[in-house]
């Protein structure tokens, strides 16, 4: 079900529905429960794209529970349409514009085929769909980072590309599960704009309330100083991902 939100972030701002239930747990979640809420979410982004071709910046975000900012429990994905890139999305549109005027190839694809032959933080695919850990994790807990590879835009993705990152997604909330993480930030970020090649991607940050007190994991650091404290290295967070993807 996919639905207008009640307090819009952009031009377009949509909420889709992912389960019936009034919560579930991160282990809870199924293939095809994922798998049909990104493709309800592809469909509202494609009738945009064909009324309004101008609005070609998308992304598919999820806030899952209040420690990660989520204001209700009920699992449910937001879309977001815009016509111009949000700043984090602006920033790697930049940086990939630069890496071609300079190196002459495709960042994306050099980035991939490097963390593959070094091992150090790349754990496992899905079909096409590539899984890996940050070289800069934007959370105190790490961030997982997934390529879709020679996908250009939301609208190329297939079912079978949402089965297999959904299930790449499975995975890593088991992994989740056993470090006692229950909520995280998820964005889905739609390829190309003003002439920039991208690969659609998506970052995915675990959130927990620290004990025992149960403050935020995020402070004035991350909000104020847009630096962020990580207490766990790449490289030891893809080697213990590594055995969730066998």
């Amino acid at each position: 079900m996919l639905f207008p939100n009640s307090f819009p972030y952009a031009r377009y701002n949509w909420v889709v529905v992912l389960s019936e239930d009034h919560f579930l747990p991160i282990d809870n979640f199924s293939i095809e429960i994922l798998r049909n809420g990104f493709l309800v979410a592809q469909e509202g982004i494609e009738r945009v794209r064909k009324k309004e071709p101008e609005l070609r910046y998308c992304s598919i975000n999820w806030n899952y529970l209040p420690q990660a900012g989520g204001g209700i429990f009920h699992p449910h994905l937001q879309v977001v349409i815009e016509d111009s890139p949000t700043t984090s999305h602006q920033k790697v549109l930049d940086g990939l514009r630069r890496y071609r005027t300079e190196k002459g190839s495709f960042f994306w694809e050099d980035y991939l085929s490097g963390e593959m032959k070094s091992g150090k933080r790349y754990f496992g695919n899905q079909g096409d769909i590539h899984f890996l850990t940050a070289f800069s994790p934007h959370g105190i807990l790490g961030e997982v980072m997934v390529l879709f590879s020679h996908r250009l835009t939301i609208k190329e993705l297939t079912p079978n590309d949402f089965q297999y990152f959904s299930e790449g997604l499975i995975r890593v909330f088991r992994f989740f599960k056993t470090k006692h993480i229950e909520s995280f930030n998820l964005a889905l970020f739609s390829g190309n704009g003003d002439g920039v090649q991208s690969w659609v991607y998506a970052r995915l940050c675990p959130r927990m309330l620290l004990p025992p007190w149960n403050t935020s994991d995020i402070n004035y650091f991350e909000k104020l100083h847009d630096e962020v404290i990580c207490v766990i290295s790449p490289e030891e967070m893809c080697e213990e991902l590594k055995s969730f993807f066998l």
